[in-house]
């Protein structure tokens, strides 16, 4: 059929399930003027896999895509009170208080430091070299990387592990959880 595969159970029964047409090259990001002439529209298919349901797209990206990406660097009064109580709920469920957690994509450090508050000993890994440096200035200990079963998290074993909005950017969710559990006490098994 193609050379597509599923990345989630790696079926080549893919198909296009929904189709935009002149759709932005990256929402990333404001272009200048200039920067608007020289970028195109691209035709974007979305896909959903025959196998086990997954709706993805088909295009990878730069790894210099997450140094421009935009995240919520702050968020309302609702959001905060929710993520500090999720925080507080995970540590005290799951015994970490005192404990060693290992944030994947951890952005500015924001849910770190509710982590920290809850009594872990909270780690993060992100790509991204603006928000690194903006975690790093809060005191987090943040590391460089995309998590992979080829790539050992530094500073393993962890006891425990958060991910919070970054599977949907993973080319391959098996090889990035597997390398998570790699990076976990007794393999997280």
């Amino acid at each position: 059929m193609s050379e597509l595969c599923c990345r989630l159970c790696g079926s080549e029964r893919l198909h296009v399930c929904l189709t935009l047409e002149h759709a932005p090259r990256n929402i990333q990001r404001l272009l200048t003027r200039e920067q608007l002439t020289e970028d195109s529209a691209i035709t974007l298919n979305v896909y959903q896999c025959r196998e086990c349901g997954l709706v993805q797209l088909a295009q990878t990206l730069e790894p210099e895509y997450y140094d421009d990406y935009i995240m919520t660097a702050s968020h309302s009064p609702q959001m905060q009170f929710y993520q500090r109580s999720q925080a507080f709920n995970f540590v005290s469920r799951f015994g970490l208080a005192g404990k060693r957690v290992i944030e994947i994509g951890c952005g500015d450090g924001n849910y770190l430091q509710y982590l920290r508050e809850a009594g872990a000993i909270a780690n993060g890994v992100e790509p991204s070299r603006i928000f690194r440096k903006m975690a790093q200035e809060r005191g987090f200990q943040v590391i460089e990387g995309y998590v992979s079963r080829e790539w050992l998290i530094p500073g393993y074993p962890y006891d425990a592990f958060v991910t919070r909005q970054v599977l949907e950017h993973v080319s391959d969710p098996n090889d990035f959880l597997q390398g998570i559990r790699q990076a976990l006490y007794g393999g997280g098994g």
